[in-house]
């Protein structure tokens, strides 16, 4: 936990413009207001749940936001966020990060000067997609 806990640190600088990944948990707080859920998913893994919060600063659109933390504590780091859209925006975002990010597979992008992975994975029956973006740490 200590090495992640630091490559986290060293990486941080780099991070702070993707959202809240690399922020703490009170700064997310402070970022999206108290309105929000907690819990912990199947990896024991803390997480802040938002219904309907702007996500990105350049879209006025309101979506769900979940937001993973490396403890439950107030100093904890986001290392990894979820955010669920409708279907209707899947193709725009899809060419959005084939223009700015190196393509892995068909729904998987990277971004090397940030070292955070972009997942999207479409839920036709609920017709919403998600964009989860990770932290990646580097050896």
């Amino acid at each position: 936990m200590k090495k992640i806990i630091v490559s986290l640190l060293l990486t941080l600088p780099q991070v702070v413009a993707v959202a809240q990944i690399g922020y703490t948990l009170n700064e997310v707080i402070e970022l999206f207001g108290s309105d929000y859920e907690v819990g912990y998913n199947n990896d024991s893994i803390f997480y802040l749940f938002y219904n309907q919060v702007e996500a990105y600063k350049d879209n006025s659109q309101k979506y769900d936001l979940i937001a993973y933390f490396t403890s439950d504590k107030t100093d904890a780091l986001c290392f990894a966020k979820t955010v669920i859209m409708p279907i209707s925006e899947i193709n725009h975002v899809i060419s959005t990060y084939n223009k700015k990010y190196v393509k892995l597979s068909d729904l998987k992008w990277q971004d090397y000067e940030s070292n955070i992975i972009y997942y999207v994975k479409a839920i036709h029956k609920d017709e919403v997609f998600t964009v989860t973006s990770i932290l990646t740490l580097e050896e």
